[in-house]
């Protein structure tokens, strides 16, 4: 006899122990607003930065997108500002178009405009003013908002299809 919330059952019951918790030797967990955390940790920043300073480095760094992530990465590995600078420009653009109504936001293009603002706002978060970061989070917010909870109202679904095997479904979802 089980009592569980307020109920009394009767039955047999069936418990696993679970096991402890797996930590990789070094881990450290997430510090409070730790940034950036989405691709590498705020800790493999001087790493980061000394690699790109070798030759292959000088290499990667010159393939990488003039796109607002890439601009991001670019100010992670350098420190120069003026790349932050230019991916808030990117993000604020990008977020305007949404405004004017964009059609191209409810196609293909939504993964990749969400994965940018998420990427670029992780990576260049100590560097943009608390005014302009609030703005993209709240962009972010609407966006995945607007994925899970009105998809299934005609938003996206004349538009692409969800499919997993197909191009336009799952970046969405995993850009949100």
């Amino acid at each position: 006899r089980v009592t569980h919330g307020g109920g009394q059952f009767n039955g047999q019951a069936q418990a696993f122990e679970k096991p402890a918790r797996q930590v990789a030797p070094g881990f450290v967990p997430l510090q409070p607003g730790e940034h950036p955390r989405l691709l590498f940790r705020k800790s493999d920043v001087p790493a980061l930065r000394e690699k790109a300073k070798t030759p292959f480095g000088q290499l990667a760094m010159a393939k990488l997108p003039d796109s607002a992530a890439g601009l991001a990465m670019r100010y992670q590995l350098t420190g120069d500002t003026a790349h932050a600078e230019a991916a808030r420009e990117r993000i604020a653009q990008l977020m305007l178009d949404l405004e004017h109504g964009d059609k191209r936001v409810r196609s293909r293009w939504f993964g990749l405009r969400v994965e940018q603002a998420a990427l670029a706002y992780d990576m260049c978060h100590d560097a943009w003013p608390q005014a302009f970061r609030a703005e993209v989070a709240e962009y972010l917010l609407s966006q995945a908002h607007m994925l899970f909870y009105q998809r299934n109202r005609g938003v996206f679904d004349s538009h692409i299809s969800w499919n997993l095997g197909f191009s336009h479904g799952p970046p969405m979802l995993y850009a949100a």
